[in-house]
């Protein structure tokens, strides 16, 4: 072993610049695959830090499993559920919200998990300080000493400064005062894989803060908290998953809960009980990253790959220097086995190095990424990014670019002449036809990576851009928490708002509405007409918003036909509404004459008649990249705001162009004393939030692609410098008969630009396969054939690039040099 680590020393200290460039490849490749496998691994393979997490399960459905997202239930449900002693050791309740500990003005948001009485007990969580909830918390209006709350360890220092007072203080929560009466243990980090928390809350009290739009009470529909159980010492999931179906047609019929549609109340009775594995906790950001995260996986293999063609092209280059070193070794009597064994152990040796070097990297890039990441519409907060996993995949890594690196000197190794070799060093057409094949198919896998970088990089940009309906990049959302006050107090209070802001400087327009595209917040409506009597009722439920006069120029959204509301449309006139072109397609057929008349049912069980005025653009309100529905604007002034339905609403502020509003908004916020709390945003946050799968992709395919361009382009380097090597003596006789250098330079260019074809037309091909088969895992991706052209041809003009100095070099060669060496 000590004369092969020697022996792979002098190859080192003989080629110094092959070996910095083998190295430096194999940390750039190594490197980056290992951060972001890091990534991969905190979100998709770690299970919660808490006792037993593969014992923990979610109570879901069949239906619900098959569409790969856990059922959510009703508050009534989890009651009729929590009965079921027979089968569950104990089991716990929870939702995640975002909270206001504000009092009044600019909110202060913090992420608060609703939870059981039996939470912390079914996770085996224990406090750092204080105590955690316990059952007596969880009763309407709080236990023996009011509302009680747990902090989390990071909240505790953020909020309390670590302070050993914090334990019994009062945190308001919604305008409600909470005693904190624990700090969780340091290594909770949540109740999901990668999603943070601030506070714990015990799920009764709800009430106390929502009012009578509470999840909690009786009157409350939809699907909204996940349910978690631990199964009874020695029940099989099977048979446990048999009572439950066996007690579900009671469960169901008497929690069923307020579905418009008869669809979703057949479906909620029909499907079966299920119980899935949770050691995650049902983490949202696992679910939501997990196929955007494989394919990041795969890209990463796939730089692998690339890197260990480069390295073996490389060294495959370099093998025809030693090529007469393996032929002495031979003829003294060296076996091709130990010459094999020799070129293995340059091969892993150099990888080890690289592997190590790409650890150093991993650790620096691991935490930059994981910053970046957590900025994409699910906040994500993990622990340490490398742990012993993450040094485990370099060693994998580390052996299977070594292995895959020796194969091609293994190659030239095997096929070394001992008597050629000695009386001639100039290598075969087999060598020089072997390196050509390598360089070609590592062309290829970079390539692949490139292109699958254009075309993400083309999805997000088209959802990014043409996906909203939205054309109006710079508007500002502020968003009003109206659950606080009287309606007809947070009626005024948004309309002298409004008027305020409307009056400052460089503001364009400024508008009010019940929500926002992509807000995550919509309602629906059911509309007939004359028209609509053979459409089931399920094409005719629409998406169903108030605004005030401005709003659709405030969002920049065009008005296709008819007018916008005006100031006349008031309470006691006759009920005038907006529709989209989508509504227009599929309750009219198309027929965009106007006026039109809409009827739509009301909550007291009767029916408004309203008249169509005006056709929108299709704007995406859920999500981009999925068809337009159809859409229903209603004029503010003609609806009877109630409390129960008035707990938000949003002033959209438009700015003139080239005028930076957002200082002098902040500070007419600051200084009007609103009754209600406000969380000021750019539009251009939802737009993000919404677009995080697409974005992620493309990130983390463009760092692919950037190293799969430096991989290219070295070894199209290294495989010209081969080239003219091999050639120097034709070359050489070439210019000697006549030939100009600008020749010499456009054969070698020539042949360059077929390997360079050779290698990104199949790679092209291969992302579009592999683009094509993925593109339904994520939202909004779609295909286009211009940036893989483009991604292609730019790569060409790159390789070429990397060929002109060997091909100039080799054009000023002197002849009489050249023949005098031969």
């Amino acid at each position: 072993m000590s004369h092969m680590l020697r022996d792979c020393w002098r190859t080192w200290r003989k080629a110094p610049v092959v070996t910095l460039v083998t190295i430096a490849s194999l940390t750039l490749g190594i490197g980056t695959a290992n951060a972001f496998f890091a990534i991969v691994d905190q979100l998709l393979f770690r299970t919660l830090r808490i006792d037993r997490p593969h014992e923990l399960y979610q109570l879901s459905d069949d239906d619900a499993i098959a569409r790969r997202r856990p059922r959510g239930y009703t508050y009534r449900a989890w009651e009729a559920l929590r009965d079921q002693a027979a089968v569950f050791e104990v089991a716990f309740a929870r939702k995640t919200t975002e909270v206001d500990l504000a009092t009044t003005g600019e909110s202060d948001p913090a992420s608060a998990v609703w939870v059981s009485g039996d939470a912390f007990r079914a996770l085996g969580v224990s406090a750092f300080r204080g105590r955690v909830l316990a059952p007596s918390d969880d009763v309407i209006g709080g236990g023996p000493h009011g509302p009680a709350a747990v902090v989390s360890h990071r909240f505790w220092k953020r909020r309390f400064g670590g302070s050993d007072d914090a334990v019994g203080r009062s945190l308001t929560v919604g305008g409600v005062p909470f005693t904190v009466v624990g700090v969780a243990s340091e290594s909770f980090e949540g109740f999901e894989v990668g999603r943070p928390f601030d506070l714990v809350l015990p799920m009764a009290t709800e009430p106390l803060v929502s009012g009578a739009s509470s999840f909690v009470t009786t009157r409350a529909g939809g699907a909204m908290l996940d349910v978690f159980v631990r199964l009874r010492p020695g029940l099989e999931v099977a048979a446990a998953t048999d009572a439950l179906r066996r007690a579900q047609s009671t469960i169901r019929q008497e929690t069923m809960p307020n579905y418009r549609q008869a669809r979703d109340r057949e479906a909620y009775l029909r499907a079966p009980f299920a119980l899935m594995p949770a050691p995650q906790g049902g983490s949202l950001p696992a679910r939501y990253y997990s196929r955007p995260l494989t394919l990041v996986l795969g890209l990463a293999l796939l730089v692998l790959v690339a890197v260990c063609g480069n390295v073996a092209a490389v060294l495959l280059a370099q093998g025809e220097g030693r090529r007469y070193e393996f032929a002495v070794r031979l003829a003294l009597g060296t076996s091709r086995r130990q010459l094999a064994a020799q070129v293995v152990a340059d091969g892993l040796l150099l990888a080890a190095t690289g592997a190590g070097c790409g650890l150093v990297l991993a650790w620096w890039l691991a935490p930059v990424l994981l910053a970046r990441l957590s900025g994409m519409g699910v906040p994500i907060d993990v622990g340490t990014p490398l742990d012993w996993r993450g040094v485990w995949a370099a060693v994998v890594a580390a052996l299977f670019t070594g292995l895959l690196c020796s194969v091609a000197p293994l190659l030239a190794a095997k096929d070394v002449d001992a008597a050629a070799a000695l009386a001639n060093r100039t290598p075969g057409r087999a060598h020089t036809a072997r390196l050509g094949r390598l360089v070609s198919a590592q062309l290829a896998f970079s390539t692949m990576i490139v292109a699958s970088a254009a075309l993400l990089w083309a999805s997000h940009r088209g959802l990014v851009q043409d996906g909203t309906g939205v054309h109006a990049p710079d508007t500002i959302a502020v968003e009003m928490h109206l659950d606080r006050v009287d309606d007809d107090v947070a009626v005024r209070g948004m309309e002298q708002l409004r008027a305020r802001v409307s009056a400052l400087p460089g503001v364009e327009r400024a508008a009010l509405t019940q929500t926002v595209p992509l807000q995550g917040f919509y309602m629906t409506t059911i509309v007939s007409s004359e028209q609509s009597d053979a459409i089931p009722e399920r094409d005719r439920v629409v998406q169903f918003q108030w605004t005030s006069p401005g709003y659709l120029a405030a969002m920049g959204t065009v008005l296709l036909a008819g007018r916008d509301f005006a100031d006349s449309d008031s309470f006691g006139r006759p009920a005038v509404a907006i529709v989209n072109t989508a509504l227009i397609d599929k309750v009219f057929a198309g027929d965009r004459s106007l006026p039109k008349r809409l009827v739509r049912p009301t909550d007291d069980g009767g029916a408004e008649e309203l008249s169509i005025i005006g056709i929108a653009e299709n704007v995406q309100f859920k999500m981009l990249g999925e068809e337009a529905v159809p859409a229903l604007y209603v004029a503010a002034s003609q609806q009877p705001h109630r409390l129960d339905r008035l707990r938000s609403a949003v002033l959209v502020v438009r700015p003139q162009p080239g005028s930076a509003i957002g200082p002098t908004l902040a500070a007419l916020l600051a200084r009007e004393q609103v009754p209600f709390a406000f969380t000021t945003r750019p539009f251009s946050y939802f737009v993000d939030r919404n677009t995080a799968q697409t974005r992620l992709l493309a990130e983390c395919a463009g760092a692919f692609a950037m190293v799969a361009v430096v991989m290219a382009a070295t070894g199209m380097f290294g495989a010209a410098v081969h080239w003219t090597t091999r050639r120097r003596r034709e070359l050489g006789v070439r210019l000697a008969v006549g030939a100009v250098p600008g020749d010499i330079v456009t054969l070698v260019l020539r042949q360059a630009t077929w390997r360079a074809v050779c290698g990104v037309v199949p790679g092209l091909i291969g992302a579009w396969w592999i683009l094509r088969a993925a593109s339904s895992w994520v939202m909004g991706a779609h295909l286009e054939l211009q940036p893989l052209v483009v991604s292609g041809l730019g790569l060409i003009g790159i390789l070429l690039l990397a060929t002109a100095w060997p091909a100039t070099r080799a054009g000023r060669m002197a002849p009489a040099d050249v023949l005098r060496a031969e």
